[in-house]
């Protein structure tokens, strides 16, 4: 059934593709970013949600 759906819209092969390519230049992007980024700036934003409140001054309580 899907192959007949797709047999009579015109250039649907070029979409196809075109949304593999992107899906394959998005992945490879995130990828690159995570293997090539500062592993200790990474560490630091890993321990902003497990720091204490007193840290953070602008926190406010709205209870």
């Amino acid at each position: 059934m899907f192959k007949q759906f797709l047999q009579h819209i015109p250039g649907a092969d070029f979409y196809m593709i075109a949304s593999l390519a992107l899906f394959l230049v998005f992945f490879l992007a995130v990828g690159w970013y995570l293997i090539t980024a500062d592993k200790t700036k990474m560490d630091e934003m890993a321990q902003i949600p497990l720091g204490s409140s007193n840290d953070s001054s602008s926190e406010t309580s709205s209870y």
